[in-house]
């Protein structure tokens, strides 16, 4: 068997085109994703009751921790409140006490310090890294008692 026959111009020109349409499907279809996911998040803010019963299995927890980047981004543009709606800081903070990533560390100190401020803390007593962090919220902090909020 000749390869030489099968490898044309011709048959390269729509090897290529068959793979930029499939390219193009996949662009499409995630851009989709992301805008029906959009849809649904700024959703939750007309109707509260969509996250249990319509959009459980959509905005599910592995989905929702897998497009953290844009439901903070979201969340700049439409209120935080989002983030307690789709139960993203509950996610965070449970992430974060398992796997204490700094992505995780910085977005439950930027965004759930209530709750998460004392997990942070004792994550920033094992590594110097994130304690540098925490002083530097800590000083940025327009809180009075952040010592006692954190150790309530």
């Amino acid at each position: 068997m000749d390869l030489k026959k099968f490898v044309t111009p011709l048959n390269i020109a729509i090897t290529i085109t068959i793979l930029a349409i499939i390219i193009i499907a996949i662009m499409i279809i995630v851009l989709i994703e992301r805008y029906n996911f959009k849809k649904k998040l700024i959703g939750l803010l007309e109707d509260h009751d969509l996250i249990d019963n319509e959009y459980s299995t959509s905005l599910s927890r592995s989905r929702v921790l897998a497009r953290s980047s844009q439901v903070e981004k979201i969340s700049r543009k439409y209120g935080l409140e989002i983030l307690d709606l789709c139960r993203i800081n509950q996610y965070w903070l449970e992430e974060l006490k398992l796997h204490k990533r700094k992505a995780l560390f910085n977005r439950v100190l930027t965004y759930y310090p209530e709750k998460g401020l004392f997990t942070c803390f004792l994550m920033a007593l094992e590594k110097k890294e994130y304690a540098s962090r925490l002083i530097q919220w800590v000083n940025e902090s327009e809180e009075f008692l952040i010592m006692r909020r954190c150790s309530l």
